[in-house]
């Protein structure tokens, strides 16, 4: 009874290391903070894998074949998020813990901000670069994000964001001598270095203080199998992520306050 009951524990948390390992890109809208304000949260999310099938030599006289599979991923362990607005239109930010102890530092810089029936339109680029620190994973990614956002008011606001990006993959390649059921499905789903790129749509609520966001996000990335004799067999990999952030703001009303001071020194300071 031992043995099942660490299988299942084994499972789980390689499970929830996956989640972690993969987590959505787009969590952010592109209307950046103000200068002076902070907006720190906590970003709760899950995915759902679609792996596709491959065949591939093995070495041997016949080929072998792993079929299409699915799983359902949940993060149990939800990600911190800190945002901070340096000047105006430029913000920086860090994602750090989750189940793979993902480590991620981005920076955001909005070049369009205009009216747009009746709201505003923001659109914004950057880039975002992360590593896991899990041992069972360690891999990272780089990333560059664009973004569009509609604050219908000045409560509501709608993201739609795409993305194209690097990511690296640490553990050794799979062995194509495996029988492909023995291939361990966590390093069957992350695959190999290569491009990472997706999409995502997220809807946001907010006033002076608090932030809640809910999101949906696809990516797909490939890895690959084979001897090197033969033509390498490249196979892909999609996830469909779902989840929510929280977010404190503050700092906005004292950075414009430190601004009104500086108007004024400079205004009644005597000329030289």
């Amino acid at each position: 009874m031992i043995r099942p009951r660490l299988s299942v524990a084994a499972a789980s948390i390689a499970g929830f290391a996956a989640a972690a390992c993969l987590s959505p890109v787009q969590i952010r809208p592109a209307r950046t903070l103000e200068p002076g304000e902070h907006e720190a949260g906590v970003a709760l999310s899950g995915a759902w894998i679609q792996r596709d099938a491959a065949r591939w030599h093995n070495g041997g006289s016949t080929q072998s074949e792993k079929a299409a599979s699915t799983q359902t991923l949940v993060n149990g362990a939800p990600e911190l998020v800190y945002h901070y607005g340096v000047v105006d239109n430029l913000e920086v930010g860090a994602r750090v813990l989750g189940g793979a102890a993902l480590a991620e530092i981005d920076v955001t810089y909005r070049f369009v901000r205009t009216g747009m029936l009746g709201g505003a339109l923001h659109v914004a680029s950057g880039a975002i670069v992360g590593q896991s620190l899990e041992a069972t994973i360690e891999g990272g990614r780089a990333v560059v994000p664009v973004r569009a956002t509609w604050d219908v008011n000045d409560h509501w606001g709608v993201t739609l964001g795409g993305h194209v990006g690097y990511r690296w993959v640490t553990p050794a390649v799979i062995s194509p001598h495996l029988e492909p059921d023995l291939i361990q499905t966590l390093r069957w789903t992350l695959g190999n270095d290569g491009l990472l790129w997706g999409a995502g749509l997220s809807g946001d609520w907010r006033d002076d203080d608090w932030v809640c966001r809910v999101f949906a996000e696809y990516d797909r990335w490939a890895g690959e199998i084979g001897v090197p004799t033969q033509p390498m067999t490249r196979y892909g990999v999609g996830a469909l992520h779902a989840g929510l952030a929280i977010g404190f703001k503050w700092g906005r009303d004292s950075a414009a306050l430190r601004k009104t001071h500086g108007d004024l020194d400079a205004l009644t300071r005597p000329a030289p």
